[in-house]
């Protein structure tokens, strides 16, 4: 019986081994597509993580360079005004310089008229810079109140007693000074400041252009 069983057992051990040896490839096998599939993702993702450190770094560099931009151009701005204003204030200096007596005279006559002008006449109080005091006479502010009655306006002006603050010019202002029109040289260039800036800044470019073709 042994002996009859013997190739039986033998063909069921074969076919064990068989299906043993088929089971374990199908694991290696499985085992094998894993390990690939996460080598493939591991792969993507490192991808995508080095696609995002890229765009970041892109990003930093833009603002990095923008704020530099930004930086030389407030830099420029600064110069640009700082020379618009040096030029201001020696024009304004040498105002005083340029002007002969009578032109000094008859320019303040006229900056009088125009405040006056400008409050509408009345009984007004004339204020003038230390150096024009000896100017502001009361035969110039009669000249100036015939002038501005010339125009239909009736205007009674007086010098006030002390002086202004300002380089050169008038400040009037009704007697109680509660309402007044600062015609002085600093005020007017100040309101045509807005107008002047940008050709004193073509004039400074220009010159500034010049220099740099010699």
């Amino acid at each position: 019986m042994d002996q009859q069983l013997e190739p039986l057992l033998a063909e069921v051990e074969r076919e064990a081994r068989e299906e043993a040896s088929h089971i374990l490839g199908r694991g290696q096998s499985a085992a094998g597509s894993i390990v690939e599939d996460a080598r493939a993702r591991a792969e993507e993702e490192r991808q995508r993580l080095l696609s995002i450190t890229e765009r970041q770094v892109e990003q930093i560099y833009r603002r990095a360079r923008s704020a530099a931009q930004l930086a030389a151009e407030h830099r420029r701005q600064a110069r640009r005004e700082h020379l618009i204003q040096r030029v201001f204030t020696e024009a304004r200096q040498g105002l005083s310089r340029a002007l002969t007596a009578d032109q000094r005279r008859a320019t303040l006559a006229k900056l009088i008229e125009e405040g006056a002008r400008s409050l509408g006449g009345g009984p007004l109080l004339v204020r003038v810079a230390p150096a024009d005091k000896a100017i502001l006479t009361q035969e110039l502010l009669s000249e100036v109140a015939r002038s501005l009655l010339q125009q239909g306006l009736s205007s009674d002006l007086a010098s006030a007693q002390e002086p202004a603050e300002i380089l050169g010019g008038a400040i009037v202002a009704t007697r109680d000074e509660r309402v007044s029109f600062d015609n002085s040289w600093e005020s007017r260039l100040k309101r045509q400041m807005p107008t002047l800036r940008p050709l004193v800044w073509r004039a400074l470019s220009d010159e500034s252009d010049d220099k740099g073709t010699r």
